[in-house]
């Protein structure tokens, strides 16, 4: 830590760039001359017609699909504790807690889920 508040906040700007000629100091200008550089390099430029296979849209869907309790109950006890929360903010050794209170009511969303068309 004492590294980083010895450092001075100028120590982290980024020097003044030269582009057509001009100097742009401003970080706003700065960041939108790079914007402009690493964009023009990912341009695809395609000079020939590529010819995609077409996709012809079929409906695949899970017929017949059963899970079993013990099956959520397994792919909950194998989350792995260390790991950082995900979008819903329950731990995964919370998870793991309460695998057998949780696993009939996920199992009933997830048929649930891939039974609609």
């Amino acid at each position: 830590m004492k590294l980083f508040t010895s450092l001075s906040p100028s120590s982290h700007d980024i020097p003044p760039l030269l582009c057509n000629g001009n100097i742009f100091e401003s970080n706003y200008d700065k960041a939108n001359i790079l914007n402009n550089y690493f964009q023009s390099k990912t341009i695809l430029q395609v000079s020939d017609h590529v010819n995609l296979p077409s996709s012809n849209a079929v409906e695949q869907f899970l017929h017949d699909f059963d899970i079993s309790i013990d099956d959520v109950v397994d792919s909950i006890k194998m989350l792995k504790t260390g790991k950082a929360t995900g979008p819903d903010s329950i731990n995964s050794y919370v998870l793991r807690e309460i695998a057998h209170e949780i696993a009939s009511p996920l199992r009933r969303s997830f048929l649930l889920f891939t039974s609609l068309r």
